[in-house]
């Protein structure tokens, strides 16, 4: 279903607008992977292939968010890489600002991480998965340390 829609909602854009094309960001686990191969497989036969590898990231450790990125780019390695969403799911603060700022480096200097973007940008919390400590605003709408330190800091500091 999806490479169908794909073919029929995404492709036009490109055609029709000039738009390049992000692929489907997928859970990164095992299920995630087996699906985002069998959509790849489905849009090979059709030839319309995402200008960009996209991935999602959740997890409390930023050395495991960095392999899963080299392990999605080495099995795609033809597409720039598209990161929509990444966080830590870490309750601590410490670790939340460890993985964030391990994780922006990184991909700052990644010569096939096209762009990125860490969830968390929003006035009120999405869900309970991602760290309440990783939001990027405050309720208000006013930016939290950890977003400043993401705009100002290159290379991003810890805590």
């Amino acid at each position: 279903m999806a490479a169908e829609m794909w073919i029929e909602k995404m492709v036009p854009l490109r055609r029709t607008k000039g738009k390049r094309l992000i692929g489907p960001g997928c859970g990164s686990d095992l299920a995630g992977e087996k699906w985002l191969a069998d959509f790849m497989g489905r849009i090979q036969e059709q030839g319309e292939f995402p200008d960009f590898l996209g991935l999602h990231y959740y997890g409390p450790d930023g050395a495991a968010a960095i392999q899963y990125c080299e392990k999605m780019h080495c099995i795609y390695p033809e597409y720039p890489v598209v990161v929509s969403e990444i966080a830590s799911i870490s309750r601590t603060k410490k670790d939340v600002f460890a993985f964030t700022a391990q994780v922006a480096n990184w991909m700052d200097q990644c010569p096939w991480i096209f762009e990125y973007a860490f969830f968390g940008c929003m006035a009120k919390v999405a869900d309970d998965f991602v760290s309440p400590e990783a939001q990027l605003m405050n309720a208000d709408g006013t930016l939290r340390l950890l977003m400043h330190k993401l705009m100002d800091e290159q290379p991003m500091t810890e805590l």
